[in-house]
């Protein structure tokens, strides 16, 4: 739940409600600027801007420091729409839950790009995840904890008092102590999982929420929406082409030629623009097809056969191939494994 007021906010991660979090927690400001040498110098906390490596070193540092491997969950109960900028005005005059959700999935990147988050909802369960930013080695639980905290803090307002997820998933290995996560995510959770997501009955999504007002909710998506285009108009040319890509999986549109006349350039200096970033549109093709295959997998009962068409294969067989190929398992292996 993030956000950001100017581009100088889209090169980094908002983080005043970590700071204020940390220093409510015990930490000085004498500790945060020694952490953070050069960021807290003549900035109030609440205006500082840290670069994504450091943002996840430093909530993970915190925690360390303190001692408390729950800290991401504790800084989520503790933390107020405000802090968040414009998406968490946003939340908070939202007419209905599913309204919510709405709002944070579809603005999150107006608090930052790095990160990603979106729901779905088959049956009678809604899901939903969280994709933090990727930084090989990272050590994401902190962060991961707190953006999924925030949800399921904001449904215990108004839900029964001993309400949790039906399930819940963490892409992080199992700590040696789970009873906290266990309290407040609910007993069935599951860890060294594909993707971040807590599930829960869909009725939750039609409770009202009391506080909004229609009137101000208007003005802040008009400003957010200003936001969201200047965000796209920065996007690199790899996740335009990998954006291209999704569009067009499975139809003849998909290949090179009908990618460069869509970004208005030839062929070849697609070509050469992709080397120099150090990829080329297989490989970009590849990615997408593979992460939605997975997507397709994890969250549909379609079969392998129908996946491998939908996503342009002339057989299924080829689908196998390439996706243990990439994946190191086939397709019913990777469903079963990650099957909760």
């Amino acid at each position: 739940m993030i956000g950001s007021e100017n581009n100088a906010k889209h090169e980094g991660v908002p983080c005043g409600w970590l700071l204020a979090a940390l220093q409510d927690k015990g930490l000085s400001l004498a500790q945060l600027k020694e952490r953070l040498p050069g960021y807290l110098d003549g900035s109030e906390l609440s205006d500082v801007v840290l670069p994504l490596e450091l943002y996840i070193e430093t909530i993970e540092w915190g925690a360390k420091v303190l001692d408390n491997e729950n800290l991401g969950i504790e800084i989520s109960c503790q933390a107020k729409p405000y802090q968040f900028g414009i998406i968490g005005y946003l939340v908070a005059n939202a007419a209905s839950v599913a309204d919510s959700l709405d709002l944070v999935t579809h603005y999150y990147k107006v608090f930052s790009h790095y990160f990603d988050a979106y729901y779905t909802v088959e049956d009678d369960i809604c899901r939903y995840y969280y994709k933090p930013a990727a930084i090989n080695d990272s050590d994401m639980r902190q962060d991961i904890d707190f953006s999924l905290g925030m949800i399921v803090n904001s449904f215990n307002l108004f839900t029964p008092k001993d309400w949790a997820p039906e399930h819940c998933s963490f892409t992080y290995s199992e700590p040696k102590d789970t009873s906290e996560l266990k309290r407040f995510f609910g007993a069935n959770i599951h860890f060294d999982q594909p993707k971040n997501f807590i599930a829960f009955k869909k009725d939750i999504l039609d409770i009202p929420l009391s506080d909004s007002d229609p009137a101000l909710l208007k003005i802040l998506k008009q400003h957010a929406n200003q936001i969201l285009e200047q965000i796209s108009e920065e996007k690199s040319l790899a996740e335009h082409v990998k954006l291209l890509i999704a569009t067009n999986l499975g139809t003849e549109q998909l290949n090179t030629t009908s990618i460069a006349n869509s970004l208005n350039m030839s062929v070849r200096n697609l070509h050469r623009l992709l080397s120099e970033k150090g990829t080329s549109f297989q490989q970009l093709r590849d990615q997408t097809t593979l992460e939605i295959a997975k997507e397709a997998l994890l969250e549909t009962q379609s079969s392998v056969t129908d996946i491998a068409l939908k996503l342009g294969f002339s057989e299924s067989s080829a689908f196998v191939r390439k996706f243990k190929q990439q994946s190191g398992m086939t397709p019913l292996q990777f469903r079963k494994s990650h099957k909760v």
